[in-house]
């Protein structure tokens, strides 16, 4: 994803923009995998459920990046929420 916008995004249009585009498909994508792939769970969750999962998915990811960036790289907290 970060390849294929460096390479044809960037040229065309703004980094920013290349970097929301970016965003927004691989969102898309993974979103997609995940619907396929619960399509072949045997056991059937509520939406409920579902968000739930997501949501802890969410951020526990966060937790990871944020914590690895900061405690572990040594990143300021102002760099990592600017981007």
């Amino acid at each position: 994803n970060g390849f294929l916008r460096e390479i044809a995004l960037v040229r065309l249009i703004s980094p920013a923009a290349a970097e929301a585009i970016s965003a927004l498909s691989l969102a898309f994508f993974i979103v997609l995998a995940a619907w396929l792939l619960v399509r072949w769970t045997p056991q059937r969750y509520s939406l409920k459920a579902w968000l739930g999962i997501g949501l802890l998915w969410v951020g526990l990811t966060a937790v990871l990046e944020f914590g690895v960036l900061h405690f572990l790289l040594g990143t300021p907290w102002q760099d990592l929420l600017a981007d």
